[in-house]
Order: C-alpha cells, then sequence, then structure tokens
C-alpha cells in the first residue's frame, strides 16, 4: 500500500472510533509535553552532559534501557550538523543532511528508533517518530526491518509531502491530541493506528 494510502486508512479508522478517551492509558502526552519543554529548556546538543540528559529522557519515555544512551564518538563528529538539525525548517533540508552523514541516525542507543525521538524534540515541526507501531502500519513487524535510516527517511518524507499538503483530522481527534503541530498529530495517529494492529510472521522473522 502506498504512503497515502496508510494516511487514509488511518483517518478513516479515527473517523470512525470518534472516542479516544482510553486510548493514552500511560498518559503519553504528558511525558511528550514535559520532553518538549526540556529540550527546549535545557539540552544543549554542543554539550555533551547536557545532551546526554535528553537522551536519557528520551529512553525515559520508552520501554526499553538504554546501553548506550549517546554514542560519544557519533555525537563528536556531529555536532555542526545537530546543529544544523535543530535550526532547519523543512524535512528536505534536514534529509541532505541526514544522508551524507547515516550514521547520526544511530546516535541515541545505536537506535534509528531512539535517535527519531531526540531529532523530534529537538525539532518537533521537521522530524516525525518512528517507532515499531508506526512502522507496523508499513508491513514492518521485526526490528531488523525497521530499525534502519532506509526505513525512516521515506517515513518522514512521506509525513512532510502530508502534512505540507494538508491533512484534516476529525474532531475527536483533534481534541485528544491537544495543542501540537499536524506532524505530531499525523504520527500520533499512525501510532495508535498501527498499535490497533496484530504484528504478523512469527519466531522465523526475528533478527
Amino acid at each position: 500500500m502506498t504512503f497515502d494510502g496508510v494516511v487514509q486508512d488511518a483517518l478513516a479508522w479515527a473517523a470512525a472510533l470518534n472516542n479516544f478517551d482510553n486510548m493514552d492509558a500511560a498518559d503519553y502526552r504528558t511525558g511528550y509535553r514535559a520532553l518538549l519543554r526540556l529540550f527546549n529548556d535545557f539540552v544543549d546538543v554542543h554539550d555533551y552532559e547536557r545532551a546526554y540528559v535528553g537522551a536519557l529522557a528520551v529512553y525515559g519515555w520508552m520501554p526499553r534501557i538504554p546501553q548506550e544512551p549517546l554514542r560519544r564518538e557519533i555525537w563528536d563528529k556531529s555536532l555542526d550538523a545537530l546543529s544544523s538539525l535543530r535550526g532547519t525548517q523543512d524535512w528536505w533540508s534536514a534529509q541532505v543532511l541526514l544522508e551524507q552523514q547515516l550514521d547520526l541516525m544511530r546516535l541515541i542507543n545505536g537506535s534509528v528508533v531512539g535517535t527519531s525521538k531526540f531529532l523530534h524534540f529537538l525539532n518537533p515541526n521537521v522530524f516525525p517518530i518512528w517507532d515499531s507501531r508506526i512502522a507496523r502500519c508499513f508491513g514492518y513487524d521485526w526490528e531488523y526491518q525497521y530499525d534502519q535510516p532506509e526505513a525512516y527517511i521515506p517515513y518522514a518524507l512521506g509525513i512532510a509531502h502530508t502534512v505540507s499538503g494538508g491533512v484534516t483530522f476529525s474532531d475527536a481527534f483533534d481534541r485528544f491530541c491537544g495543542d501540537v503541530g499536524d506532524l505530531r498529530k499525523l504520527e500520533l495517529l499512525l501510532f495508535l493506528f498501527g498499535k490497533s494492529k496484530p504484528r504478523r510472521g512469527g519466531a522465523a522473522n526475528r533478527k
């Protein structure tokens, strides 16, 4: 299925559901707002310890213990790129930088998923979050499939195209999301839509 097809299916699912009262039992929205504030007020990509705090906070929002929260060797050589990524106004500029320095996508715990979260909070209007539930919408069921720059970059490009073209959410979903931009709304919609889907395949699919 095409990216647009997945988005349309997710929008239709949300419109039919029309009630999201039980969709956030873990209170992800409060954690999301707290992380936005932390990254805005404290995290400095040029200060290793402050960036490290951001990496730990991102993983505190995830069900996984980090082994290398902030990879020093990648951070050391990525300062200029991180600063540019924090300040860029659009995905297309960011994509050029990422494709020139793909190892930056392994900055947080060696994980593209974790790095997508870190980048999102650095620049929430440009970088969408990517995780296993969102990946499930696009047919990726296993970590070795979705935890790759080659999976994230087309997804982020699809999000950018959809948001720039305009997307209309149901009133109930808008209320559920609160005061956030369309990029956040769209990736949250895909997260919930993917969460509603069973994972396909079996143990043989694991890396």
